[in-house]
């Protein structure tokens, strides 16, 4: 089972420093190992926390090990303590009385004073390897291998170390050493893995307007793009303008996209609508919040779905792909550009902000990167994208009408097979299976043809999910049957037909939003399933804000 280490405290205490840097020891021990963080929405203000996983991909509510720098901290996650959970605390900020902790392994140290620095979140950072199991005498290799990876003060680090008294060593019990590959793998944030995605794809250009949680793929694009002078960038004074400048460049022979959230994705979407009637191809890659505005946008949730299908003042074709995982943000990103340009159609890749601000192992295929002609290419006069534009750039209204009318016919129908899945429990014919989308051919993406996958068993019970809740559920399921989706649409109505025809009784749709109450059914995607499938659809939903944790998934049934 994985291993969740909790850093807590409150703002400008250093909780992201140490979150990024301590998870370098266990990934040098060969252990899979992610990270992320939450904080207030207030500036400065507020509690702030950041997990770090090993052996998984998600957090565990009850933790393993609750690092509390602050009296705040410790009461915004006293509840994720368990009997068996260790508390280390610093006991000159940090008070366990009257808060009901049931912990039996509490230990206490003033970081600041062993470590002799304003916050002590470093000394807090080598305490918690101490514990985890690092030897005294592997720290000369732990105090170099900190100088190189996390640049951060060793001296702070180790005296932290040699706070803990020799009797709590290793009382951590990690036993979850996992053997990593590191050849062309890199630590990286899922918004970084969106960039070189896009580079990957051959993206010359990025046009966006800083938006939380998406920013650092702008801020990524903007260093890469400024220091290695491969790519344009510009920084728009709102989405509209962003995505205008974006539509734009594509339209004159550019291969560029935007990120953005939510909010943002609203505001762009009567341009949305003449990219895809005039078929001026776009990549959107949209890091799903909570809620709309203020209060909420340092949360999470897949609540955009909706929005990504049918947000607009007119029908139109369009893909929505939803990774789960920062190392399936860069393979999506780069299907994203092929799927956008061999169609001229726009794709909407709908992240969220518990898997686009998570840090995980991500492999680059740095093949991709060979022989890319990232600069922007000559613009030149009229539209050359599609056939429904005439020489000067603007819709020919017959031919508009008729590929729109065509849609009604066509979209749904031919490209429903495209809806990419992975199965657990679940037996497809690998041959005849476009899902498998990986292992096929980069270039076979020029002239995509697929067929569905033609499924040959399942359980009586399947769960459907996608994007965040993907891990969720292959960490508290078991061998039970799942279909995680890479892509929600066009929807994947044959994988429900399929599962109809095989006896299943029971889909499962896990997803974080609450959905369009329709006779008190909960679930955006779930109410697309109820109208495919025969048999019951339960809706595990949540929508707090907060992700979902695989020891708590029973919780969240409808």
């Amino acid at each position: 089972m994985p291993k969740t280490i909790l850093f807590a405290g409150s703002a400008s205490q250093g909780i992201k420093t140490a979150t990024d840097a301590f998870p370098f020891v266990p990934l040098s021990l060969g252990m899979h190992t992610s990270s992320s963080q939450f904080y207030d929405s207030s500036p400065r203000k507020g509690a702030m926390g950041g997990d770090v996983v090993i052996g998984g991909d998600c957090q565990n509510y009850y933790v393993d090990c609750l690092v509390a720098l602050s009296q705040e901290g410790l009461e915004a996650t006293k509840d994720r303590v368990k009997e068996d959970t260790i508390v280390l605390y610093d006991n000159s900020e940090v008070s366990l009385e009257g808060l009901g902790i049931s912990s039996k392994k509490q230990i206490g140290i003033d970081f600041k004073a062993v470590s002799n620095s304003k916050f002590g979140n470093l000394a807090s950072m080598g305490a918690t390897l101490k514990i985890m199991g690092v030897k005294p005498e592997q720290k000369q290799a732990l105090e170099q291998l900190l100088k190189e990876k996390a640049d951060v003060d060793t001296a702070a680090v180790m005296a932290g170390f040699d706070s803990v008294a020799e009797s709590l060593d290793d009382i951590l019990d990690f036993n979850n050493k996992k053997s990593v590959s590191f050849n062309d793998s890199y630590y990286l944030m899922g918004n970084e893995a969106a960039v070189f995605g896009a580079m990957a794809a051959g993206a010359n250009f990025y046009a966006g307007y800083p938006i939380t949680p998406s920013s650092e793929a702008m801020h990524k694009w903007s260093e890469v793009s400024q220091l290695s002078d491969i790519a344009g960038y510009l920084q728009g004074s709102s989405e509209e303008h962003a995505v205008g400048v974006m539509l734009g460049a594509n339209a004159a022979g550019a291969k560029g996209w935007t990120a953005t959230s939510g909010p943002g994705l609203d505001r762009m979407i009567e341009q949305i609508n003449w990219a895809v009637t005039s078929r001026t191809p776009f990549v959107i890659y949209n890091v799903q919040r909570g809620g709309p505005s203020t209060g909420m946008p340092t949360l999470t949730q897949t609540s955009d779905l909706f929005t990504a299908v049918y947000g607009g003042h007119g029908d139109h074709p369009i893909f929505v792909l939803t990774p789960s995982t920062p190392q399936e943000i860069y393979e999506i990103m780069k299907l994203a550009f092929k799927i956008a340009w061999s169609y001229k159609v726009g794709v909407i890749i709908n992240s969220s902000k518990e898997v686009s601000q998570r840090k995980n192992i991500v492999r680059l295929c740095l093949n991709d990167f060979d022989d890319k002609n990232l600069r922007m290419l000559p613009l030149k006069k009229g539209h050359r994208t599609g056939n429904t534009a005439n020489d000067s750039g603007t819709p020919a209204n017959r031919a508009a009408v008729q590929w729109l009318n065509d849609r009604f016919n066509k979209f749904e129908e031919a490209y429903d097979a495209f809806s990419i899945a992975d199965f657990v429990n679940i037996e497809a014919e690998n041959s005849q299976n476009p899902y498998a989308w990986r292992s096929l051919p980069y270039n076979i993406f020029k002239n995509m043809k697929f067929e569905p996958a033609k499924l040959k068993s399942a359980p009586e019970e399947v769960y459907i999910c996608y994007g965040e809740t993907v891990p969720v559920v292959k960490e508290a399921l078991g061998k039970n049957g799942l279909v995680a989706l890479k892509s929600v649409y066009p929807y994947p109505i044959s994988i429900i037909q399929q599962l109809n025809s095989l006896g299943t009784k029971k889909i499962l749709v896990a997803e974080c939003n609450r959905g369009v109450r329709l006779h008190s059914e909960r679930g955006q995607l779930a109410n697309k399933v109820r109208q495919y499938f025969k048999g019951e659809v339960v809706s595990l939903s949540k929508w707090d804000g907060f992700p979902m944790y695989p020891d708590r998934l029973e919780e969240y049934k409808e």
